[in-house]
């Protein structure tokens, strides 16, 4: 049995997961099932309704692309947990938070700059792709370290636009 605290906004859910493959959430039953589509890319099913979701991972962190809108989700093991309640960090030194495109896109709008102080959910960068536009949001606080994204540029799945710090 795996279980797994997962974040999203400022709601918790405790995840657990079976040896044979059986889901909970909060302690009741689902039908949730995962499927990897390609590496970024997950199929999401539940409760008769399947999304569509992109995913990357930002140092602990993932920003998930889902219906145009992007989240910060935190997922936290067992252990992730012990080690938050003992007060030690698993992690040392500066942290670091990149920004990647989750698709292929253009780059309409850049709405920071290198040394801007940003706040978690406001806007870094808008791109289009398959004629919609996406504004990609910082995920936690910080300042803007370095700027990749350019205005009227293509960028590439996974591409480097910005770096929190």
């Amino acid at each position: 049995m795996s279980t797994f605290t997962v974040t999203i906004a400022d709601s918790i859910y405790k995840v657990t997961i079976e040896p044979d493959g059986s889901t909970s959430i909060d302690g009741v039953p689902t039908s949730l099932t995962i499927r990897n589509a390609d590496t970024t890319t997950f199929v999401l099913s539940a409760k008769g309704s399947t999304e569509r979701i992109v995913c990357q991972r930002n140092e602990g962190d993932f920003a998930v692309l889902l219906d145009g809108e992007q989240h910060a989700v935190t997922v936290e093991t067992e252990r992730d947990q012990l080690i938050k309640q003992y007060g030690r960090k698993a992690e040392s030194g500066h942290v670091r938070s990149e920004i990647h495109a989750p698709m292929p896109a253009l780059v309409v709008k850049v709405e920071v700059c290198e040394g801007d102080e940003v706040e978690a959910g406001q806007g870094l960068c808008i791109l289009e792709a398959m004629k919609m536009e996406n504004e990609l949001k910082a995920h936690r606080s910080g300042r803007v370290r370095q700027v990749f994204a350019k205005e009227g540029k293509t960028v590439e799945k996974n591409e480097l636009l910005i770096v929190l710090e």
